[in-house]
């Protein structure tokens, strides 16, 4: 599909050793958005050469100020109406390009922010989802707040402004970086949390963030800790249940989990990402019917919401009905292919808890994987070659 010319968006970039995937974004977006501002915190892979020679306006920093500075210094540089912030291994399919062109044609006036769907990957095919707010207006108020889960959402809100859901669907598949490389996002990311926790003593959110990043280092009584004492002290926040629930999950209490992500459900009935991790946590526990219950709920809320649909792709590979779990996954293929990534790195590589991110089964082994292996058994029974299965291991036995 020929992309299009969007003259009123300029691309912007936050860049630390990127030479591995700057190349990429810049050949998939740079051409559709009429200007590019590239902020390097200090490569020293080549990302400098690469970023000059796409753009003018290429600015050296540091990471004294964090995250938000950085970002801020790069919207300083904008000339054009609106601003579309990526990270540089994220990528829209290219079907989504002319929908950007219209919403910012037909944007109402109060409407000056826009989420999108965003579908983080691995090289192992795990998969879990976040609404960033990635399109938004150029103007001197609009600035990134916070050290760490940087956004432009409280200074939006501040001046009265709407922020949408865009409808749009990017890919974000730089998580197949090396384990060192996250683990070291990780830790950093951590460090900033804890800090940012003294400038909101009042707001669960941080605390929860903080158990939920422990939960991902693999210090489950850390994560435990921090996310309960959450829960205690903000219990109508439903991304501060969520964040329990994954804690608990992690730490093999499904029932808990389940009840946590219940309770995040209640409170925020719109959310279907909620949804799909009750969903997921009664499919653990192997209760298929609540589970189907589930994906389809939060499926009916967001129709885009497709590792809800591999979901329910997985509950027929777990009753054994191979040809109807293959032409789900088939389905979901069709709609964004690219969240059939994988790369054979993440299969050699000692990761003891990327597997936890998965808003799937915990051990999903992507939707390759699950496909081929649901297109093998469906040709195999209609052959009547069949392999024995383990009935401890089978959903229905």
């Amino acid at each position: 599909m020929n992309k299009i010319k969007i003259p009123e968006l300029t691309l912007c970039l936050i860049v630390k050793d990127e030479a591995a995937f700057l190349p990429r974004c810049l050949a998939e977006a740079g051409p559709v958005c009429g200007d590019i501002v590239i902020v390097d915190t200090g490569s020293t892979d080549g990302s400098q050469d690469i970023a000059r020679s796409h753009t003018d306006t290429f600015i050296q920093t540091t990471m004294d100020g964090g995250y938000s500075a950085a970002r801020n210094l790069a919207l300083e540089q904008v000339k054009t109406p609106w601003v579309l912030f990526l990270d540089v291994d994220e990528e829209f399919p290219a079907t989504e390009w002319p929908r950007v062109a219209a919403l910012i044609e037909q944007a109402p006036d109060d409407h000056l922010a826009y989420t999108v769907l965003r579908f983080n990957l691995t090289a192992v095919g795990a998969i879990w989802v976040d609404r960033p707010t990635r399109l938004f207006r150029s103007h001197p108020d609009i600035r990134y707040r916070r050290l760490v889960g940087e956004s432009v959402e409280d200074a939006v809100q501040d001046m009265g402004g709407v922020i949408a859901s865009s409808g749009l669907v990017l890919n974000h598949p730089g998580n197949v970086r090396p384990v060192a490389d996250r683990t070291a996002k990780l830790r950093r990311y951590l460090d900033l949390t804890e800090k940012q926790i003294a400038d909101y003593p009042d707001l669960g959110l941080w605390p929860a963030y903080a158990g939920f990043l422990h939960r991902a280092l693999g210090n489950f009584e850390q994560a435990v800790e921090w996310s309960s004492k959450a829960v205690e002290s903000d219990p109508s926040a439903a991304r501060v249940w969520a964040y329990h629930g994954h804690v608990l999950r992690a730490a093999d209490r499904p029932h808990d989990a389940l009840a946590a992500f219940q309770t995040a459900a209640k409170l925020a009935p719109e959310d279907s990402i909620f949804l799909n991790m009750v969903g997921v946590l009664h499919l653990m526990l192997n209760e298929l019917e609540e589970a189907e219950a589930a994906f389809t709920g939060a499926l009916a809320l967001e129709p885009d919401l497709l590792h809800a649909e591999i979901n329910r792709g997985l509950i027929r590979q777990a009753r054994e009905e191979y040809e109807a779990a293959a032409e789900i996954l088939r389905g979901v293929a069709r709609r964004n292919s690219g969240l059939l990534l994988q790369d054979w790195r993440g299969r050699v590589e000692i990761d003891h808890f990327t597997y936890l991110f998965n808003e799937t089964v915990p051990h999903f082994a992507g939707l390759a994987y699950h496909l081929a292996y649901c297109e093998f058994m469906a040709a195999s029974s209609r052959t009547e070659v069949r392999y024995p299965v383990d009935g401890r291991f089978a959903g229905t036995r």
